[in-house]
């Protein structure tokens, strides 16, 4: 992965499109509101997604301890801003669950990593699901385009296809070993040796039942995985309170509901793989979902302020702490992963 290229391009992307943004909706009003922002509410919308990341790092080590092992805090925090960092620079934010579970299985093994994993994105799949009904309900004819029943029908597909893969995976491994193997013989990619064929699907194997037992124990760990989802609702709720927070800071009032509903659908658009970060994706959403709300004046400022509280702050603060830690892992041969023995 070549990290400055994708860190480059989302920065540029980020920038460009705010700057345009502002270049057509700053006006002789923004300097007024900018004149009486209050710098306090700006540390408060801070200190929530720092709240978030330190929520995130609690789920990482109470899904760890389901299974039996233990993480520090301070190895959770590290594990949750690098793997942010990359997430912010990598098109669906998809690079930040790899090294997340590389780091993870240097304590769990593979594929227990592979389970914690998938069980924080589940959670996460729970709380969108769970908000969708609301949408449609409350806001349906307000920032839902089109026919709402596409949406309904939407979701449901996704559900769907989160379940029938944690099934295979968890429920039914054999069939995904089976699935394994007939992709490796058949295909012959990985090596012409039957020998070092059969290791690696061996390897893989071992990696499969470590993720289903792994994935159950965490299950029928009721504490736990209510803990994890409690804590999962934090998260998300922190993060969406934030453009609130900077209204405020302007001296306007709060959308808190409409904030948190429309932050679910933007986060859902984001997931698309289009932009390093969904750069550019992630400003034109907000600036669809919140122009009515925001004058006109402040639109770019605002988009600006809430970016600045979240996305630069992963990179910046992420960053810092990743440059150790994604060219020790970036170098690693894979030969120190504990396997699922």
């Amino acid at each position: 992965m070549n990290i400055k290229r994708f860190l480059t391009v989302s920065v540029i992307i980020s920038i460009v499109v705010i700057l345009a943004i502002s270049a057509f909706t700053v006006d002789k009003d923004s300097l007024a509101y900018l004149s009486r922002i209050s710098p306090y509410y700006l540390l408060l919308a801070v200190i929530l997604h720092i709240l978030s990341i330190i929520a995130i790092s609690l789920k990482l080590m109470v899904l760890t301890h389901s299974i039996g092992y233990r993480i520090s805090f301070k190895e959770a925090v590290e594990i949750s801003l690098a793997s942010g960092f990359l997430a912010a620079i990598t098109p669906s934010q998809m690079g930040g669950e790899p090294l997340r579970i590389k780091m993870l299985s240097d304590t769990t093994g593979g594929g227990r990593a592979t389970a914690i994993v998938l069980g924080e994105r589940v959670l996460d799949v729970i709380f969108f699901i769970s908000l969708v009904p609301i949408i449609l309900v409350l806001f349906g004819g307000m920032i839902v385009v089109g026919d709402p029943m596409a949406y309904i029908l939407g979701s449901a597909l996704f559900l769907a296809i989160i379940w029938a893969m944690i099934w295979i995976g968890v429920i039914r491994p054999e069939l995904l070993k089976k699935g394994v193997r007939w992709a490796i013989t058949k295909t012959k990619i990985f090596s012409k040796r039957k020998d070092d064929e059969e290791k690696l699907i061996e390897r893989i194997e071992l990696e499969i039942d470590g993720l289903s037992t792994s994935f159950k124990m965490m299950v029928k760990k009721k504490g736990h995985f209510s803990l994890a989802l409690a804590l999962t609702f934090a998260i998300w709720l922190l993060d969406f309170s934030i453009p609130s927070v900077i209204l405020m800071g302007f001296g306007l009032k709060p959308i808190w509901l409409y904030s948190i509903f429309s932050q679910v659908l933007i986060t859902l658009i984001a997931i698309a793989p289009t932009t390093p970060g969904a750069s550019g994706v992630y400003e034109f959403s907000i600036l669809a979902f919140y122009s009515p709300f925001v004058p006109r004046a402040i639109i770019g400022i605002f988009i600006l302020l809430w970016r600045s509280s979240i996305y630069y702050f992963n990179l910046i603060v992420g960053g810092i702490v990743s440059i150790k830690i994604i060219n020790r892992y970036g170098e690693n041969d894979g030969n120190g992963d504990k396997g699922e023995g």
